[in-house]
């Protein structure tokens, strides 16, 4: 028998396994957790700003606040929102701020707004006009309807014929029926010419001042052209104001803006 035959080999007893795979496990099962608590944190936070919304009101002001709320998620962000104040206001705007990873951010937000008018100022504005039946908050004192007006400018003003008429509706608007036409003459005597196209004539029916409708037929021509110093012109003006309601009649002549209208005022019954 050979000495040099093979022999088997003894199986070793202490040999090590490798520890790497267990250490990349364990840190990839580390970045999970982390990334999944962060993503719950995140969607769960909440970013709230505060807004301030100010309008403006001729004559009053006021200001309100309110708040936006938005989700948060991680970094700067931008939200929209809008807000609603006290007394009224009303805004929108647009905020701005940071958050951290857990979605929790500090922003501010500015935000203008518009109100309506208030009661008093819309109170105001209803007692001018129904002391002011022309529109304007200016007039001269009222004179009879026989009377001459001096006005600014060196301007004239007189009725010079009222008469009771059947008012003829011809035109998109008017109502026919028993009018008055009123003839109102100017006389420039001031030092330079008058645009005739400036002037407006209007009527008002008693104690309460309702206006008077109008209509162009028979026979109505109303101020146009230009009137040199020295020279005469008229209006004819035609007024649809039933035969009971002539025992109060204002007419009034607004000839230029600036100037407080020319008031006649009266019985028109004919």
């Amino acid at each position: 028998m050979s000495e040099h035959g093979s022999r088997p080999t003894a199986p070793r007893h202490g040999s090590k396994r490798p520890v790497w795979p267990w250490i990349v496990g364990a840190l990839a099962l580390v970045v999970a957790v982390v990334v999944a608590v962060t993503a719950v944190l995140g969607s769960a936070g909440t970013h709230t700003t505060t807004s301030s919304a100010s309008g403006g009101v001729s004559g009053a002001s006021s200001s309100g606040s309110g708040s936006v709320t938005a989700a948060g998620s991680a970094g700067p962000t931008t939200r929209s929102g809008s807000a609603v104040g006290t007394g009224g206001a009303v805004g929108t705007g647009r905020a701005t701020g940071s958050e951290s990873a857990a979605g929790q951010g500090t922003g501010t937000a500015r935000a203008t707004g518009t109100r309506g008018a208030t009661a008093g100022s819309s109170a105001a504005a209803t007692s001018s006009s129904a002391a002011s039946p022309s529109g304007t908050e200016r007039q001269l004192p009222p004179a009879a309807p026989d009377a001459v007006v001096s006005a600014s400018g060196g301007l004239r003003f007189a009725l010079t014929k009222v008469e009771a008429v059947d008012g003829k509706a011809v035109m998109p608007g008017e109502i026919a029926g028993p009018s008055v036409r009123v003839t109102v003459t100017v006389t420039n005597g001031g030092g330079r010419p008058v645009d005739l196209d400036l002037f407006a004539v209007n009527a008002y029916v008693g104690k309460d001042a309702v206006p008077a409708r109008t209509v162009v037929e028979p026979g109505g021509r109303p101020f146009s052209g230009t009137l040199a110093t020295g020279r005469t012109a008229s209006g004819i003006y035609l007024f649809t104001i039933p035969r009971d309601q002539r025992d109060q009649v204002r007419v009034t002549v607004n000839y230029l803006s600036q100037q407080p209208d020319v008031v006649f005022e009266g019985s028109l019954a004919r």
